[in-house]
């Protein structure tokens, strides 16, 4: 008997986990560390760079999240209160580096081999994919700060090639995601535990900034993984088919008795799904402030959380120090219609990778209009957000928009 979860998310964090009986003890945190990460079956062994990374032993804990250790079955002691045997512990089976290229694994060290993903898009420079985050172990979990990997081009400028992830980074993230998951009908990523390690980024104006291992819970498959340089067509359809079955937005259905892969209701799911995430962000005055392909779930949920900014009013709000290089000023873009657009943007790719399946037996695409179906779906998720907003409950909402549209 599998354990039940509370958040529609969190059973995405157990898959490739071995099914334990009620009888049978809660695994420690040493269960953390052993197994291979399920993305890696999800997107295929040629779109992640296996990699070995050394324990850091020597650091602090300075986030853990126990309610999320607990939903993922975790044994933990009484209250989820931390402990000097529990922090070693965490310590032992989330604190990772990896090893740099062309060094070699400390004699002595412990090891384990991590995964950094392929993918694309615009907001990450010349790089490849993740370039300073890994994903270990079969709870799927990623660590943002690994250090440089492979998929860092040194084109890059040195905020995205330094491999390295701020303290105040994880704690954002924290926060974040724990608002995320109780906000929105799709829910955030969660940061499992921030830990320093004692180090900092150097920066090239001498300025220095403290380090942390930003360890990350959820499916975490993105838009920007479809746009993955180097694979044929075909290739990044299989991959998407299976990032859709993954996130649950695959739409299956029967025709004369066989199995059909609904292409077109899976891309107008995904769309509703990212309009209702895009409405209640509005709601709540939440910006993303950087929603680029590879800082969003594929199914509307929320990723990459450490621009994200809340206010009173709706207005533009900035994290980031982006230029209009034109005009010397930050760019009067980024606001909530152009994080709308930007999603239209990803659901169209999207469209374009799912044709592939065009003819293919057991397949139904007809090349729908994403963005037509987004823009209707974020109208009416608007009206019933708002309505709840002055205080409606939900199926009031609903009735009084069905009774009056």
């Amino acid at each position: 008997m599998q354990r039940a979860l509370s958040s529609p998310l969190l059973p995405l964090l157990l898959l490739g986990a071995a099914t334990l009986a009620s009888a049978q003890p809660q695994p420690g945190a040493e269960a953390f560390s052993g197994g291979t990460p399920p993305i890696v079956e999800t997107l295929g062994s040629d779109r992640v760079v296996e990699l070995t990374a050394v324990n850091v032993p020597k650091g602090k804990v300075v986030w853990f999240n126990s309610a999320l250790a607990a939903e993922m079955g975790i044994a933990l002691p009484p209250g989820g209160v931390m402990t000097p045997e529990l922090e070693a512990q965490l310590m032992r089976h989330l604190s990772w580096r990896i090893v740099p290229q062309g060094e070699t694994v400390p004699e002595g060290a412990r090891t384990t081999k991590v995964y950094a993903d392929r993918y694309g898009g615009w907001g990450m420079g010349h790089n490849k994919g993740a370039g300073r985050a890994a994903f270990f172990g079969e709870y799927n979990l990623n660590i943002k700060g690994v250090g440089v990997t492979p998929l860092v081009s040194n084109n890059t400028h040195y905020s995205h090639r330094h491999g390295g992830a701020p303290l105040s980074e994880g704690v954002l993230e924290a926060v974040w995601g724990e608002l995320g998951t109780n906000l929105f009908n799709r829910g955030s990523t969660r940061i499992l535990a921030v830990i320093d390690v004692g180090d900092v980024t150097k920066w090239q104006d001498g300025g220095q900034e403290r380090r942390a291992l930003i360890v990350r819970a959820g499916h975490q498959v993105r838009p920007a993984h479809l746009l993955a340089e180097g694979f044929n067509p075909n290739n990044t359809y299989e991959a998407t088919i299976r990032m859709l079955r993954q996130t649950g937005t695959l739409v299956e259905t029967q025709s004369g008795g066989r199995p059909v892969l609904d292409l077109d209701a899976s891309l107008n799911k995904l769309a509703e799904l990212h309009a209702r995430t895009a409405a209640e962000l509005y709601r709540y005055r939440i910006l993303h402030g950087g929603l680029s392909p590879g800082n969003k779930s594929l199914d509307g949920g929320m990723l990459d959380l450490g621009t994200i900014t809340s206010q009173p009013r709706t207005a533009p709000v900035h994290v980031l120090d982006y230029k209009d290089y034109s005009t010397g000023s930050v760019r009067e873009d980024l606001r909530f219609e152009t994080e709308n657009q930007w999603r239209v943007r990803d659901l169209e790719a999207m469209r374009k990778v799912l044709s592939q399946g065009r003819g293919k037996p057991g397949v139904r695409f007809g090349n729908p209009d994403v963005g037509r179906v987004y823009e209707a779906a974020y109208r009416q998720q608007m009206e019933l957000q708002l309505l709840q907003a002055s205080g409606l409950k939900p199926d009031a909402a609903k009735a009084l928009r069905a009774a009056d549209p």
